[in-house]
């Protein structure tokens, strides 16, 4: 009979082999078909920007995109103003982020523009229906709105849940690791 320590190593290792492939090999161009396409539901997601003008997801994921949802707690708070930093950082295009709510009534969509605009976001955000947010949970199996997923080239690189000091930075690190080639 196998005790069920030896099966420790054996899960170290491939929770090691799995963190590596998603924080490695960031910008080793043959390996970038080893991530997953965006699955159709969200790289055919519809976003109405704050301009009014409809884009999809697919259409802006040429460089590295970092898409997340937006709400008002304060750690999320605390998230935007980092990723207004980061776009202040690659102001060269490579870099697009976009901030997303899933809120399409009235009054929420007046609630999203005056958050916008009280946390002097300076990225793009949008409205997407309620079907994106479900296609987003369903990969990162996180129930919740503290969301943030990186894309690349049409390909999922990294999702990061929930919202805190650590997360952000290993999310920040990691967008750094992939425009920066290291």
């Amino acid at each position: 009979m196998r005790s069920r320590f030896s099966l420790l190593p054996r899960l170290f290792l491939t929770c090691l082999f799995s963190y590596c492939s998603l924080y490695g090999q960031t910008s080793n161009a043959k390996n970038e078909d080893i991530y997953p396409l965006l699955s159709e539901d969200m790289a055919n997601a519809e976003i109405v920007l704050m301009t009014g003008k409809v884009v999809k997801i697919k259409d802006l994921s040429g460089g590295v995109l970092v898409f997340t949802f937006i709400n008002e707690d304060g750690p999320a708070r605390l998230l935007l103003a980092k990723l207004n930093k980061l776009q202040k950082e690659f102001p060269d295009g490579r870099l697009y982020i976009l901030g997303i709510t899933t809120e399409i009534g009235a009054s929420e969509q007046t609630a999203f523009r005056e958050l916008v605009k009280r946390t002097g976001i300076k990225f793009e955000t949008g409205i997407a229906d309620r079907a994106f947010f479900t296609a987003c949970e369903k990969i990162s199996m996180f129930p919740d709105a503290a969301q943030t997923f990186v894309v690349r080239n049409g390909r999922l690189r990294g999702i990061f849940t929930g919202t805190s000091t650590i997360t952000d930075k290993q999310m920040i690190e990691f967008v750094h690791q992939i425009l920066n080639g290291s």
